[in-house]
């Protein structure tokens, strides 16, 4: 289970702390392998993994116990590490959900899914961000925060040889961040990461709650989702999607747009937005009056790229 995150709810531009130190925009490049290298720069910077993982399993529901949140699925594998399901048919296509329990033949899910038998699922194994930043050269202090689906924020903070503890100091290297879920790096020096994994090839739903603060990827190595693709079904007149850059260390705003109702997205000058997208390893940050499900477009088809 993703550990409970425990501060309280902050404007974005509270932590944001400046730095000094020059800085550039995250950059990215592919490897021969089919990941990606990220150069995050120092300062401050919003990053998101471009990737999802692996299935370990994938196929039908052969049955479900709603009162118990329980799926049973035809034989498949240990799981061993934080996993969650992904939906991949039916009424809740694109949902994911922690699993809390597994054997070979079931598994208990942390938040409620709506499944009917024959729906399609996998169980993907869960990014922490130990595993992420695996290797890069953090120096003491150095922090990662997120915002919470329910408005509060989580920060850990690396204290060398221990690692990341949170607030309790704790160790926050296991702590889990789904898929289209970014965060925001706070370093005094550039790192270099490898991001690796698989080209999503399936829809992912992120659930956004009215007058929280959400930081949206799309999970594409090549960049994709357009403000009008992500961001039109629910909107309310005002919501606004900001991007954000580093430079020389600190976050200005790169691109602000809000919603007109039937104009879609407009910038500060009035001109259409609705196809911007956003950036590549970055993220879009959404304030919205409306509870929603947003969904985020798979980056090929599974016919361009296999299942997976």
């Amino acid at each position: 289970m993703r550990p409970h995150r425990r501060f309280p709810a902050l404007v974005l531009a509270a932590f944001l702390a400046p730095f000094s130190l020059p800085a550039e925009s995250v950059t990215v490049s592919t490897v021969p392998f089919g990941g990606m290298i990220l150069e995050i720069p120092a300062g401050t910077s919003i990053v998101s993994d471009v990737f999802i993982g692996s299935a370990l399993y994938q196929g039908p529901v052969v049955s479900i116990s709603p009162e118990d949140d329980v799926l049973f699925l035809n034989s498949m594998p240990a799981i061993e590490s934080a996993s969650y399901i992904h939906v991949l048919s039916g009424a809740d296509q694109g949902m994911v959900s922690t699993i809390l329990n597994a054997d070979s033949e079931s598994v208990t899910v942390e938040t409620p899914l709506v499944l009917a038998e024959g729906d399609v699922v996998a169980i993907r194994k869960h990014q922490t961000i130990g595993a992420f930043f695996a290797g890069a050269a953090f120096s003491m202090g150095d922090t990662i925060t997120f915002y919470n689906i329910d408005g509060t924020i989580t920060s850990v903070t690396y204290f060398g040889s221990s690692g990341w503890l949170d607030s309790d100091l704790q160790d926050g290297s296991d702590l889990l961040f789904l898929p289209g879920e970014a965060l925001v790096v706070n370093i005094s020096q550039a790192i270099s990461i490898i991001a690796s994994g698989s080209v999503n090839t399936h829809l992912v739903s992120r659930e956004f709650v009215s007058g929280a603060v959400a930081l949206i990827g799309t999970i594409n190595p090549i960049g994709g989702g357009t403000l009008s693709e992500l961001f039109s079904d629910g909107a309310m007149v005002g919501d606004t999607v900001t991007f954000y850059e580093n430079s020389n260390g600190t976050l200005f705003i790169s691109g602000s747009y809000t919603y007109f109702g039937s104009s879609g997205y407009l910038d500060d000058e009035l001109n259409s937005a609705n196809d911007v997208k956003v950036p590549v390893a970055g993220a879009a940050v959404l304030q919205s009056g409306n509870s929603r499900l947003i969904s985020i477009l798979p980056a090929y088809s599974e016919n361009q790229k296999g299942g997976g």
